[in-house]
């Protein structure tokens, strides 16, 4: 019965492909490489527009003592968020993997969920 098991052969899947990632065409690196720059830079001005316009930061520890509503944070509610599911959609278009970016999109909208959920 183990032989009949072993002879028989599985689908190829995306998920075990193991396909060198360094083999992968030039466009596909400069596509991960400007999608993170845009992704950092949108990042860490939410980061300096908290520091410099808030007086304090992201960190519960030191929160802002003003509300910030100049700069990113005048065309989106939530930057860092933000930066860090597009850095994962990103990374799902640069491995090829619906998954990740599928994953980051659902985080953004449970979150936007919540955000605009009414208060009970």
């Amino acid at each position: 019965m183990n032989d009949r098991l072993a002879s028989q052969r599985l689908p190829p899947s995306r998920l075990a492909d193991k396909r060198p990632i360094t083999g992968l065409p030039a466009w596909r690196w400069a596509g991960l490489f400007i999608g993170l720059l845009i992704s950092f830079v949108i990042g860490l001005s939410a980061v300096q527009m908290l520091a410099v316009q808030g007086l304090g930061t992201a960190i519960p520890l030191d929160p802002t003592r003003r509300l910030v509503t100049t700069g990113i944070y005048s065309y989106i509610r939530n930057p860092m968020q933000l930066s860090a599911a597009l850095s994962w959609v990103v990374l799902g278009a640069f491995l090829d993997n619906i998954w990740i970016a599928a994953a980051a999109v659902m985080a953004w909208i449970f979150v936007e969920g919540i955000v605009l959920a009414p208060p009970k």
